[in-house]
């Protein structure tokens, strides 16, 4: 297309998009991107992406007048003159941030990352059916699972022909500990492609036919050998290896012997089960096609847990999960406003996105987790903790009896009650604010329990 989308700052802070001519190795003409309408300098606006016919511009944006946090904009080219900024709407965006979007080569597809929808954890992409018409429209969003997603940041998804066939992205995976408050840092390049195999049926191969062979003095017998060899059949296997290696969060010293299990995330039932090396090392064989819920648990420390799937004619053979155990728990459950009685189904993990996890099975694994050392706990201290919202007394009240209900279910759940110690710190406690974090965000992140063991 000859242009070049250069931001003004980097991505996180406060930005704006330009448009040059790229000629040679020289960037001229370069403008800031017409806006009609005005923009105050608390508005960020990052990640342009052009469609194939460089008709639509794709950007992130936190403008006001979005669905809330970040969301992902377009403008259209109207005879060389841009349109006002129109939203995305709700197929694609959320309460939470959305950002980085891409538009394949086919222009059938928009992709792009998000804190919200169904994310696995953090930034994960996403993809929807766009159709480019007088009313742009998208459909059929969907999460593209794992491998590629994980409980880390994955963003920045681009191809370079059929994204379903070679996805590029970027992730922070592999170096941002997860007790990390830093978002967005650490990113590495990373490449997932889809290896396709194909098999041979049975009597697909020519017979040979009869040759005439012609030899010179000295006649030496020769048989040819016309056997056709038994063919070689692929097949995708119909399981995978999970592997990884389980540490201390704290210190990320190997933890020997804990407990890694897989279960029926519908009906708690156990598929698998293994445990540790004195290396803190794992490998645990998992059907695909499933839904697999992994839980790893171990006496000294709290647990932590994810879920998976691998679909069938995947040919994914590994996957590799580093897993830190955390000597303070931190559990978010998520209560309506003033409400400490009826949570919502599922809980919210660190960066305040709801997961697919309900309160009841969180609770469950909790309860597991302490009665594998019951006899060796002294006590439990649990604290309850509020957003920043109303005055102190208020939030000490709602604090403690949020708190008193984790201990009511613990105790529901054969915890015995003499060992467990709740307060309420309500507003008191507040975690840092991130950078750049939507308020609504920061506020679900306060409302948590935390717990620690103190040991005999």
């Amino acid at each position: 297309l000859g242009k070049l989308r250069v931001p003004e700052n980097e991505a996180i802070g406060i930005s704006r998009i330009y448009l040059g001519k790229l000629i040679g190795n020289k960037i001229t003409n370069l403008k800031i991107l017409y806006t009609p309408d005005t923009l105050d300098n608390n508005v960020w606006e990052a990640h342009p992406a052009f469609s194939p016919d460089g008709k639509y511009l794709f950007f992130a944006s936190n403008r006001s007048k979005g669905i809330g946090g970040v969301d992902i904009w377009y403008k259209v080219n109207q005879n060389g003159e841009w349109s006002n900024p129109i939203n995305c709407g709700k197929v694609i965006n959320t309460e939470c941030d959305e950002l980085s979007p891409f538009v394949s080569p086919d222009a059938k597809n928009l992709y792009f990352s998000s804190m919200g929808h169904e994310s696995v954890g953090g930034f994960d992409i996403f993809n929807a059916k766009v159709q480019f018409n007088d009313n742009l429209t998208f459909s059929e969003m969907k999460n593209i699972r794992f491998p590629m997603n994980t409980t880390f940041d994955e963003l920045f998804p681009s191809c370079l022909g059929d994204c379903d066939s070679v996805l590029f992205y970027s992730s922070n995976q592999f170096s941002l500990p997860q007790k990390s408050n830093e978002a967005l840092s650490d990113l590495n390049m990373f490449v997932k492609e889809r290896i396709t195999v194909k098999t041979i049926e049975k009597g697909t191969l020519s017979q040979p036919k009869d040759i005439e062979i012609k030899v010179e003095e000295p006649l030496v017998e020769y048989k040819p050998d016309f056997s056709v060899p038994e063919p070689v059949f692929a097949s995708v296997s119909q399981t995978f290896s999970l592997t990884g290696k389980v540490v201390n969060l704290e210190t990320q010293l190997p933890v020997f012997n804990a407990t890694i299990t897989a279960k029926n995330p519908e009906t708690n039932e156990i598929e698998m089960q293994t445990q540790t090396d004195e290396n803190g090392n794992y490998s645990i064989s998992l059907l695909k096609g499933a839904d697999i819920e992994v839980v790893i648990q171990a006496e000294n420390l709290f647990y932590d847990s994810f879920k998976l799937r691998v679909e069938k004619n995947d040919t994914t053979s590994t996957i590799e999960r580093k897993v830190e155990l955390p000597v303070i728990l931190t559990l978010r459950i998520n209560f309506p406003y003033d409400e400490y009685k009826e949570p919502y189904p599922f809980t919210l993990d660190s960066n305040g996105n709801e997961t697919k996890t309900t309160w009841q099975n969180e609770i469950n694994n909790l309860a597991d987790n302490l009665l594998k050392a019951i006899n060796k706990i002294d006590k439990i201290i649990l604290v309850g903790n509020t957003d920043d919202m109303g005055g102190v007394e208020y939030n000490r009240v709602l604090g403690q009896r949020r708190v008193e209900f984790v201990v009511n279910e613990l105790v529901k759940r054969n915890v015995p009650k003499k060992i467990l110690f709740a307060r309420s710190a309500g507003k008191l406690e507040p975690l840092k604010k991130r950078k750049d974090e939507v308020t609504e965000t920061y506020q679900k992140r306060l409302r948590r329990v935390t717990m620690e063991k103190i040991l005999k």
